[in-house]
Order: C-alpha cells, then structure tokens, then sequence
C-alpha cells in the first residue's frame, strides 16, 4: 500500500529525518508511527525513507531503550537495525535525536 501525506506528515512529525517541516506536533504516538513504519517498509519503494526509519529507530534504540523495547522489538524493526551502523546512519540518529529528545 502507498504512502499517504498523511502518512509522510505522521513521519515529520515524530521526528524521522525526512526533507521537509519538522513542527513539533506534541507527544509521539508510538503506535501510530510503528503502523506507518510497517506500510513503509512493506512498500520499500523509497529506500530515503527507509534510511530515515532506520536512523530513527537506532536514535530510540540508544537513548530511549524502555520505549523502544516496548513499542518496536518487533522482527521487522530489529532486522532493519541489525546491520553495522554506517556514517549515513550517524547523521540521521543525531537528526532524528534533535525532535525525539523533546518529547520521549
């Protein structure tokens, strides 16, 4: 299934460093953004995105491990993150860390 905007502006909006207006939209639903992680990468049309969710998901992996291991261990999530961090990878953590940090 494709993305939607509303989909791309649920990503922005919990912090996945995607081009485009990072407005702070309050407390991230974590539930919500696991559903759209899952749409994007059973779609895997957009391989920006699925660095994007990638750099996310070590940003909360690292620094939030409680939120993490509640809402994202699921298989999917962990084989995106298993293979060794890249500089690219570095970027987008620290990118995704500037919003995550106001509200996790």
């Amino acid at each position: 299934m494709p993305l939607t905007q509303q989909d791309y502006e649920e990503l922005t909006a919990a912090g996945v460093p995607l081009a485009g207006n990072h407005r702070p939209a309050g407390l991230i639903d974590y539930v919500k953004i696991a559903t759209v992680f899952h749409k994007v990468l059973d779609d895997k049309s957009d391989p920006k995105t699925c660095d994007a969710i990638r750099g996310w998901l070590i940003a909360l992996r690292d620094h939030y491990p409680a939120i993490f291991a509640t809402f994202f261990t699921d298989p999917r999530f962990l084989a995106t993150i298993s293979s060794p961090i890249t500089g690219r990878d570095i970027k987008l953590r620290r990118m995704a860390l500037k919003h995550i940090g106001k509200f996790a």
